[in-house]
């Protein structure tokens, strides 16, 4: 049986140290089990960003009062992730979307993992993949290249802007179209609901990146290329706030799959008012944005920003 590791008695500040440290003894194959109070969503993205495929997460007992989580050091050869993938060659996104594997926020699983969690064959999902390499090649942006600060910059100008310009259209537009079709059609009433929630969460996040996060980020960079040093009372943890920001990002990525599955992959009824129709036009592009903008959140940006506080906290260039 596994070592739990009870983390509500353990100092907040001490906690990652704690359970870092447990992790790097485990010999590959072996695990302990953390208990919280709270969902440790958040742990799970800070690990990940430090130890990458070496670490398997599976939830043994999901709230509303204890969370109980599983964690194995894996052994093995290490496999390319999803997100990994998709950053090489975002032609590989539509495979991916198409059978349902959300490598936006889960982009750190293997094709193995995936098809695992969502009972899929992996000789199949192999095929499509192989079937995408062996097309002809697109000319694209090769984000990988690209330095921090470009990158925020991109997801400010058009994603961040496409969010906003669009968010209140299309939940005026989900309110029109539920009040009109709502008796006929009862899920519209909560589409609207969650599309105003999730919206809601989302702009809130998009001001927090642009104040908080992006800044950090691109601070670190700046002094990293001018070989500065930061001083650590001036400087927040990077891999930290990135690690929150996942979490509510998934809160975000979880609301839109339900508004999903309400409009049946936004399949319009028959006979339907084109507002009804131009309400599941835009959820469906609003959705495919935010895939997009978290790909490049999760397995680009975030990951370039970890690694370089990574090499700056070895060089001591954080003190």
């Amino acid at each position: 049986m596994p070592e739990v590791l009870d983390v509500t008695v353990i100092d907040t500040h001490l906690r990652q140290g704690v359970i870092f440290e447990k992790f790097d003894a485990l010999k590959p194959g072996k695990s302990f089990i953390i208990y919280n109070d709270d969902d440790p969503k958040p742990l799970y993205y800070q690990l990940l960003a430090a130890k990458g495929q070496t670490l398997l997460w599976d939830y043994l007992h999901i709230g509303p009062k204890e969370w109980r989580v599983k964690i194995t050091r894996k052994g093995g050869e290490r496999e390319e992730t999803v997100g990994e993938m998709v950053a090489k060659d975002s032609r590989k996104a539509a495979v991916f979307k198409s059978l349902g594997i959300n490598f936006a926020c889960e982009g750190g699983k293997t094709v193995r993992e995936a098809c695992d969690g969502d009972d899929l064959q992996l000789e199949d999902v192999t095929k499509q993949l192989s079937a995408i390499q062996k097309s002809s090649a697109i000319t694209e942006m090769n984000f990988l290249d690209w330095e921090i600060g470009s990158l925020c910059k991109f997801l400010i100008e058009l994603h961040h802007q496409y969010i906003k310009n669009n968010t209140p259209f299309i939940k005026d537009l989900a309110q029109k179209v539920a009040k009109i079709n709502g008796d006929k059609y009862p899920a519209l009433m909560r589409v609207s609901e969650i599309f105003s929630d999730t919206a809601e969460l989302l702009v809130l996040n998009l001001g927090e990146e642009e104040q908080i996060l992006f800044p950090l980020m691109i601070a670190l960079s700046e002094a990293f290329k001018k070989s500065e040093n930061i001083k650590r009372k001036n400087f927040d943890s990077v891999a930290a706030a990135i690690a929150a920001r996942q979490a509510e990002n998934e809160k975000v990525y979880e609301g839109l799959q339900n508004i999903k599955v309400l409009t049946n992959g936004y399949q319009v009824p028959p006979y339907s008012s084109y507002s009804h129709n131009l309400l599941f036009k835009m959820l469906s592009e609003f959705e495919d944005d935010l895939d997009f903008h978290l790909h490049l959140e999760n397995n680009i940006l975030f990951p370039k920003a970890i690694k370089l506080e990574n090499i700056m906290r070895a060089a001591k260039m954080i003190k």
